[in-house]
């Protein structure tokens, strides 16, 4: 049962990313996508359930890519991403380097 207030969207956007940036959690198998929801930066559930999944290696754990085994798994994390901002982009330390590494340049010439 979807709690109230939440909207469970299914979709069949062309344009995958696009479908991202306007959900506020991602939910799917392990996936590249998963991990760029989390450059959006969106809260990104790899669903993995049951015996099958059990070898499957979540795509960008580094990334902040969550795992969920179970029913129970998703509404708890889901629970948690919507009480509160996603984390940071994982890359976002490196916003700005090229500039930085071009004034480190200039300076030194």
């Amino acid at each position: 049962m979807t709690p109230p207030g939440i909207v469970v969207e299914p979709d069949d956007e062309a344009d995958r990313l696009q479908s991202c940036a306007r959900a506020r959690v991602v939910v799917g198998l392990s996936s590249t996508l998963l991990g760029e929801a989390r450059l959006l930066p969106r809260v990104a559930v790899a669903y993995l359930p049951g015996p099958y999944w059990e070898r499957e290696r979540v795509f960008a754990p580094s990334y902040g890519v969550r795992l969920a085994r179970s029913q129970e798994d998703v509404r708890a994390m889901l629970a948690e991403a919507l009480a509160r901002p996603p984390d940071p982009p994982p890359l976002a330390g490196h916003l700005g380097a090229a500039a930085r590494v071009a004034d480190l340049f200039e300076a030194r010439c």
